[in-house]
């Protein structure tokens, strides 16, 4: 293994653990705190728990060959990680494996693992806010997150206890990331359009992230310029729910913008 606890429980923070022909971490009746690090391109398991109870926050285990997390008699705390591609090429690999134990699953990007890219959890089942999307990765080797990435704002800020990421940049902008890199930009995402049909009277809820906070986001529904403004919260979050005017049946755009200049579109049906 690339780092080997045994008995022992040392911080292991702000590092690159890859390519060891076994595992990642190897953990065995130890309870390290796990943080901002990148986990990837090992043989075997990224993280392997075997009577150990770790805080596991803000990492990214990606592309090893077996699982990304295993467990046995083990309930770490898996918080704030972005867990891909690991096991790609058997049927029997996992995201999160889960033998024995009870681990604590939340605020976690868990995507694209196992043969086929369905098997994210064994044995285990998903947090109440994890998220199973393609991370939006800048490219190949280069594991920052693009502005459109799902894992922007998405985490859970009282799982972070240090106040710098993997870059040494600031970890807490308004809500933590998920992974070891905070995105240092700006941006606008709609994460949620319900419903995404409807006809002319239809009551729609737009919901998004954004980096201008404290401040107004107007909304644009096809023909009819922005049809409402709503504050954006100082968390950057806002929310906004208004009803379809009289326009013509079929696909139209939905658009967000703020004060930054940043937009973010979404499609509706008019039936």
């Amino acid at each position: 293994a690339n780092i080997r606890c045994n008995s022992a429980s040392p911080s292991i923070t702000n590092s690159l653990i890859g390519s060891s022909s076994v595992y990642g971490i190897y953990l065995d009746n130890s309870s390290p705190q796990i943080l901002n690090n990148s986990i990837r391109n090992n043989d075997n398991i990224g993280i392997y728990c075997n009577n150990s109870s770790s805080a596991i926050t803000n990492n990214t285990i990606l592309r090893n060959n077996n699982h990304g997390i295993y467990c046995s008699n083990s309930s770490p705390a898996i918080t704030n990680n972005i867990i891909v591609e690991n096991g790609t090429t058997s049927a029997s690999h996992y995201g999160i494996y889960k033998l024995s134990g009870n681990p604590a699953i939340d605020y976690n990007d868990v995507w694209n693992n196992g043969l086929g890219g369905t098997n994210s959890y064994f044995s285990c089942s998903a947090g109440a806010h994890d998220i199973s999307l393609d991370p939006q990765f800048i490219g190949e080797g280069d594991y920052h997150l693009q502005s459109t990435s799902p894992c922007i704002d998405a985490g859970s800020n009282s799982a972070c206890p240090v106040t710098k990421d993997l870059d040494g940049n600031p970890r807490i902008l308004r809500i933590i990331d998920i992974g070891p890199y905070e995105f240092q930009g700006d941006f606008l995402q709609i994460r949620l359009l319900t419903p995404t049909e409807g006809p002319v009277g239809q009551i729609i809820t737009v919901q998004g992230n954004t980096s201008a906070t404290n401040t107004t986001i107007t909304i644009d529904f096809g023909a009819k310029e922005t049809i409402t403004t709503t504050l954006i919260s100082a968390l950057g979050t806002f929310s906004a729910t208004f009803i379809v005017d009289n326009q013509p049946l079929g696909t139209t755009v939905i658009t967000t913008t703020n004060i930054l200049g940043n937009f973010a579109t979404a499609i509706f049906v008019i039936t």
